[in-house]
């Protein structure tokens, strides 16, 4: 079996707890037999809109993600969004004085932002059923992208 280094066992989500193949000096090891199958969904997923030519927009918050992000959407043709932004979907006509062009899917290299809070444009995403692709951590509530 693969399987993946994570966080310190207790911090995961029970949500998650369907991926962690086991613990070792109390860390979390994550099955990637089991997050394989579901890599390869959301590659195929994203190839169809790419296909399409549609609108893909990157988000991170992460610092250490910001300038890879950045230029993974660069040498992709697409578009990044790393800096703050609260309510970035929701709150364009304030912000621009116009409607905005919204992306046909988000795809997140982490899910959370400093502090430790729930990167806004995950909810706002579920709010405008823009899809999304999270690459998250076992502390990571599934359920958020189930709203």
């Amino acid at each position: 079996n693969r399987a993946h280094y994570e966080h310190v066992t207790g911090m995961g989500n029970p949500w998650m707890s369907q991926y962690i193949y086991g613990h070792r000096l109390d860390v979390d090891i994550i099955d990637l037999d089991k997050t394989l199958p579901m890599l390869h969904s959301a590659l195929n997923f994203l190839a169809h809109i790419a296909y399409r030519q549609e609108i893909i927009l990157f988000l991170t918050r992460y610092p250490a993600h910001i300038p890879l992000v950045e230029r993974a959407a660069r040498d992709c043709g697409e578009y990044a969004h790393c800096r703050k932004w609260d309510y970035p979907f929701t709150n364009t006509q304030a912000l621009f004085g116009y409607d905005i062009r919204l992306p046909d899917v988000c795809i997140f290299t982490h899910t959370l932002s400093p502090p430790n809070q729930l990167h806004p444009a995950i909810s706002d995403s579920n709010k405008l059923l823009i899809p999304t692709v999270v690459l998250c951590d076992t502390y990571y509530n599934l359920s958020y992208s189930k709203q």
